[in-house]
């Protein structure tokens, strides 16, 4: 009797264990999933400039200065809009094309000034031209298809893009020279983690005074920072909890391809790297953020990457309550789009090298 009141004893402490080891598990995949993270709001980090109605909603950030920012259009590709930096002042730009030029509807205007670039992917082209000219030119066709919205020129004659290799079955990145048939590949750089193609999605930013790249992935919590020779120098983590993109895929039979099968789940939407100072528009709540604050605002968190830290986050206040759709930052100007109205905003952020 004994025995068998004893072995009963160690069954039910060894089922209470195994209970509690599951409890445990499923506790930290709950928060995991809530993003047990926190964010600082400091105060007097930025302040409001100037609003300005755009008229219209399809126009986002092709490029900008510490005095002026170029607006391109989703829908008319040769009109750009340039506001000055206290958007009291704006004028239209009608860039010109040779007539051998023609585009795929897909195309998206980058421009450093002068320097203005058109990347059309699927044709695939490189077209290229100087702002106070309005006059643009083919540069080059190149071999390979690219995106045509992840993609930045370094220089006049060098440019980065992201394109899908299907031998690989993956994203991979890219850098060609104007002129030069040999289209440079770097399949080492971005990581899979599901189907290749959804999984590596992300978004491409550039400084041109460290002359350092930086890759966000939008559905992970990570981020890699490259040398203009594509080289790895470092890669991080955002604050967000979620290291694996959480994406479901389906396979069309009909012409052998991938789509999402449901939408994903966003952990980065928007960057843009300024210096060493990386700006990331997170959808994601902060265990600390009360919903309704969260509601009304759009976050963006601000790391350093030359300490490989993050700093802190500041709300950018819904409009018309809308959100951002674009957003740049260049040096102490943060320039933001939501709907059909830009805002630009004064940053006062500490001298970090």
């Amino acid at each position: 009797m004994k025995m068998k009141f004893l072995i009963k004893i160690l069954s039910f402490i060894f089922l209470c264990g195994v209970a509690a080891v599951v409890i445990l598990s499923l506790s930290r995949e709950s928060l995991s999933r809530k993003n047990y993270f926190h964010r600082y709001f400091p105060t007097h980090v930025y302040s409001h400039s100037y609003t300005m109605d755009l008229g219209l909603n399809s126009f986002y950030i092709a490029g900008s200065t510490e005095t002026r920012i170029y607006l391109a259009n989703y829908t008319a590709p040769s009109r750009i809009l340039v506001v000055t930096e206290y958007a009291n002042n704006s004028v239209f730009l009608n860039l010109m094309f040779r007539k051998e030029i023609s585009l795929s509807g897909s195309s998206s205007t980058y421009i450093d000034s002068p320097r203005i670039f058109l990347f059309d992917g699927l044709m695939p082209q490189v077209i290229r031209g100087d702002v106070r000219a309005n006059y643009l030119s083919l540069a080059t066709t190149t071999p390979l298809s690219f995106s045509s919205f992840c993609a930045l020129a370094l220089d006049s004659n060098t440019f980065i893009a992201r394109r899908f290799d299907r031998q690989l079955g993956r994203n991979i990145l890219i850098k060609n020279t104007i002129n030069s048939k040999t289209v440079m590949k770097y399949p080492d750089i971005l990581t899979k983690q599901i189907d290749g193609l959804f999984c590596t999605d992300g978004i491409l930013n550039y400084d041109p005074g460290t002359r350092q790249l930086v890759y966000t992935y939008y559905y992970r919590n990570e981020f890699i920072l490259l040398d203009k020779n594509l080289n790895v120098i470092k890669t991080a983590h955002t604050i967000d909890t979620t290291s694996r993109a959480h994406i479901k895929v389906a396979k069309i039979n009909s012409d052998k391809s991938v789509t999402l099968a449901s939408p994903p789940e966003f952990v980065n939407l928007r960057s843009s790297l300024s210096g060493n100072w990386l700006f990331i528009q997170s959808p994601v709540k902060a265990i600390n953020e009360q919903e309704d604050e969260f509601a009304n605002n759009s976050a963006i968190d601000i790391y350093n990457v030359s300490d490989n830290k993050y700093h802190f986050s500041i709300y950018i206040p819904d409009l018309n309550q809308k959100k951002i759709s674009a957003f740049q930052v260049h040096g102490k100007n943060l320039y933001v789009i939501q709907d059909k109205f830009l805002t630009i905003f004064r940053l006062n952020l500490p001298d970090l090298k």
